[in-house]
């Protein structure tokens, strides 16, 4: 199985320049002519000399960007093909994701709006109705938390964590700490979200299904029950606290 199988809309020359280039997304109308720092960090790296720091990217460069917005949606009309081929592409159905996202979250409704996505003045185009939540910014309804790796270590040695989060999410490649300690800040009523190894092309099918398999274990044994059904092809799955 390739990455063609589970992101079709992910067009080769798309992802050949992102990985020649590492320009993903080009919607704005001008010249994109300076890297993009945001995901630079500093690392040592064994070397003739010694260990030498060194800054640079050292996240996935093979499965691509495009897997967190931009394979799947709710308008369908994404999906469009022509002569076996979709009409719009990985970084199309990623920006209108992230449209959609960051507008439900400001006003609380569902993203029904008509956007243009050929269209260069996009955000402008996003017209939303009036909040109809509890009336409370978006930073006084939700706290997002990027915890370190070894963030859950810690977790039942301090008291200020217990029951502190009422959703955890966890990739793939941070699926051991699903266990005991990680529920022990999980709210009565909370959830986690396990990223499954869907788009892990090196793995084969029974591998992956074997993944998932070890997910469901992990939960039940640090007291989680699983939330959905189960398959290899699914990008996650959902346990809630037993205690809900």
């Amino acid at each position: 199985m390739s990455l063609k199988d589970t992101a079709p809309n992910i067009r080769d020359k798309q992802f050949i320049r992102w990985r020649s280039t590492g320009m993903a997304f080009e919607h704005r109308e001008g010249d994109y002519t300076q890297p993009n720092k945001t995901l630079a960090s500093g690392q040592l790296l064994k070397t003739k000399e010694g260990n030498v720091g060194k800054r640079g990217y050292w996240g996935d460069i093979l499965m691509s960007p495009y897997l967190s917005f931009g394979v799947e949606t709710e308008n369908e009309a994404l999906y469009t093909k022509r002569n076996e081929q979709y009409v719009k592409t990985a970084s199309d159905v990623s920006l209108y994701n992230v449209m959609a996202m960051m507008a439900e979250a400001e006003s609380g409704t569902p993203f029904q709006a008509e956007v243009d996505l050929d269209t260069p003045e996009l955000l402008k185009a996003v017209t939303m109705e009036e909040p109809k939540g509890v009336g409370l910014p978006l930073d006084e309804l939700i706290s997002i938390h990027v915890l370190p790796l070894g963030a859950p270590d810690d977790f039942k040695k301090k008291a200020k964590y217990k029951e502190l989060f009422d959703l955890v999410y966890l990739s793939n490649s941070a699926a051991q700490h699903l266990e005991e300690s990680l529920v022990h800040c999980l709210a009565a009523d909370g959830r986690v979200v396990c990223e499954t190894a869907r788009h892990l092309h090196v793995l084969k099918e029974e591998q992956k299904q074997t993944f998932i398999d070890t997910l469901k274990t992990k939960a039940t044994d640090a007291g989680l029950r699983l939330a959905t059904a189960t398959t290899s092809t699914q990008e996650y799955i959902i346990f809630h606290n037993h205690t809900a």
